[in-house]
């Protein structure tokens, strides 16, 4: 099940998991060669893009360091 989970001061965020592992992967639409199916791959990349588009959310590729650099750590966090 795919879904954005919404926060009640930062809103809706999606957690990429292992769909993107890089912003590129995202911006040039490519998949891991190591993925099982590249059509599936797709599939849930479509997917997840149409959730981002319909509810506004940010999205979070769990794998981007720069990005881990800026978000809020404990005690910090979302809600």
């Amino acid at each position: 099940m795919i879904r954005a989970r919404r926060l009640r001061h930062t809103g809706p965020i999606v957690l990429s998991g292992d769909l993107y592992h890089f912003r590129e992967s995202r911006t040039l639409r490519r998949v891991p060669t190591f993925n099982y199916s590249e059509a599936e791959s797709f599939q849930s990349i479509d997917k997840v893009e149409a959730l981002i588009k319909e509810t506004h959310a940010t999205l979070w590729i769990e794998h981007d360091k720069a990005l881990a650099e800026t978000l809020k750590k404990a005690p910090q966090f979302y809600d």
